[in-house]
């Protein structure tokens, strides 16, 4: 199955500058496939991509759920890959 790449830009109701670093839940889910439940509970298990807690908000930086992607990436032989950080 091919990786959903990660928009370059996600069109937002109220644009602004950090449109272009964070991501909503909403956004994560339809990128990964999940409900938000199912992104609740990874977050609660602390399985899946990292994430910024602002009040009662959650966000998603743009390059750590891209690396949280690509740390699950399987070559063609079968192999996971390695990431380097």
């Amino acid at each position: 199955m091919p990786q959903k790449a990660i928009p370059e830009r996600i069109p937002a109701r109220n644009s602004s500058p950090l449109d272009d670093v964070f991501l909503t839940v909403e956004q994560v889910c339809a990128l990964l496939g999940k409900s938000r439940e199912a992104l609740s509970q990874d977050r609660y298990r602390r399985v899946g991509p990292s994430f910024i807690k602002a009040g009662k908000k959650v966000l998603y930086r743009r390059d750590d759920v891209e690396a949280w992607l690509n740390a699950g990436r399987v070559d063609t032989f079968g192999r996971r890959s390695r990431v380097s950080a």
